[in-house]
């Protein structure tokens, strides 16, 4: 009786030690399922070990990681602009301002120069002919001759759209005549204002002397 007696008292100690084994492995069990938990949720925990004897490690709560959370979506930085980036660019450089500028030339190239009809002369240089005193012949009985200052003959070259200026050099008077009637300068004294004619059209054009018949000269055009 005092033998049985004495076995169930000693159970109490025995079993409370098993409790006591118990109750560390469901709290160890307990942490590291706590721990495992956390670490899957992204954060971390700071076990402060070393406290009074027999109180066990101390956790202290959870603590947010030190690293941000990557933006939804992934990717780092500010969140793109809504559409995404800048707008293309329109094929063949920038876009023309709306309602401004000066409309392109149709057809390419600069534009004619205004004024004038084609084939027109525009300037042009100027060509001195005097009238001088030279030696009768049979087709000049006079001796006055057109001499062209660039030549020294009665013969004239220029372009379309130079000028023709004749200068009297003698002491009588003298004209102009073109022979189809173009132009005729009438009779001009020496020292009177010379005599000038544009010419616009290519050709040869030959003139005279209304007063001194044989004193001839030709405009060559080109």
């Amino acid at each position: 009786m005092k033998v049985s007696l004495k076995r169930r008292l000693n159970l109490f100690p025995k079993l409370r030690r098993r409790l006591s084994s118990v109750k560390w492995i469901l709290l160890l069990v307990t942490t590291a399922m706590f721990f495992l938990s956390a670490s899957s949720s992204g954060c971390s925990f700071n076990i402060a070990f070393g406290g009074p004897p027999g109180t066990g490690p101390s956790v202290v709560g959870p603590q947010p990681s030190q690293s941000a959370l990557p933006p939804v979506g992934g990717g780092s930085g500010s969140p793109p602009a809504v559409g995404g980036g800048s707008p293309p660019a329109v094929a063949g450089g920038s876009p023309p301002a709306v309602g401004g500028g000066s409309p392109p030339a149709v057809g390419g190239g600069s534009p004619p120069p205004s004024g004038g009809k084609k084939g027109s002369p525009v300037g042009g240089k100027k060509v001195m002919v005097t009238i001088q005193k030279g030696t009768p012949t049979a087709t000049d009985p006079s001796g006055f001759v057109f001499v062209d200052s660039v030549t020294k003959t009665n013969v004239t070259n220029i372009n379309k759209g130079d000028t023709v200026i004749w200068t009297n050099n003698t002491k009588v008077n003298h004209t102009v005549t073109d022979d189809k009637g173009s132009f005729d300068s009438g009779d001009f004294a020496p020292g009177s204002k010379p005599f000038m004619h544009t010419f616009t059209t290519a050709g040869t054009v030959t003139y005279n002397c209304q007063d001194h018949p044989g004193q001839v000269g030709t405009i060559k055009v080109t």
